[in-house]
Parts: structure tokens; sequence; C-alpha cells
């Protein structure tokens, strides 16, 4: 849902089924070709388990529980999520970001300054 959305891709990568879920990753991917190249986003201790997004993290708590209900049968319970879900109720956000989406609108037609947002 919305620009955060990501496309899907079908593959089997079987180092990557190693690959944890977190809201917060400590580790990024990409891919070129048929290769997935993963780097950590942060210095990592020996042992650590590696963890990327198995949805998009720029998305709020509800979608992002929405994403991982639906596409892996799975709710996330990291430090992210539990402090979404304690101070963010989902009408407040879907409200901001709704007004927010209303002014990015108006910048790019021009209709509205940077400022007056």
């Amino acid at each position: 849902e919305g620009a955060a959305d990501e496309a899907e891709m079908i593959g089997i990568w079987l180092p990557a089924a190693f690959l944890g879920h977190s809201c917060i990753p400590n580790v990024s991917y990409a891919f070129f070709g048929d290769l997935m190249v993963c780097r950590a986003a942060r210095r990592l201790e020996a042992g650590t388990e590696l963890c990327c997004a198995y949805v998009s993290s720029l998305q709020p708590h509800y979608l992002r529980r929405a994403g991982l209900q639906q596409k892996f049968g799975m709710a996330c319970a990291c430090a992210r999520c539990r402090l979404e879900e304690v101070v963010m109720d989902r009408a407040s956000v879907h409200q901001h970001l709704t007004r927010l989406d209303d002014i990015v609108d108006r910048l790019a037609d021009g209709e509205q300054d940077l400022k007056a947002a």
C-alpha cells in the first residue's frame, strides 16, 4: 500500500532463507540479476542473528503487521512494533499519513509551497 510497498519477487536463495525478520533490520539486500547481495546495516557482533525487513519498514505498524500476516502468516514483536503499538493508534497514524500525502500531492502539483506546508 502506498509508495513504500515493494514489488513482488520470486526465487530460491537458500542462504537468504536463514535471514530473520525485524522492522529494525540489521542487514539490507539487493538483487543484481539472479545474485542476491546482503550487507550489514551497522556493526554486528559475531553470532548476531541477521535480520532483514520482510515487508517495507517505511510503512506504519498496522500495514507492516497486516503484510506480515498476509504474506508470511506471522506477527512481529520487535522493539519498534511493541513501541508503535503502545504509542500510536491506527486511526491517528492513518489521519497523519493521509494529511502528509495531501501535502505532498499539493507540493508536487505546485499548488502549495513548502513553507506553507
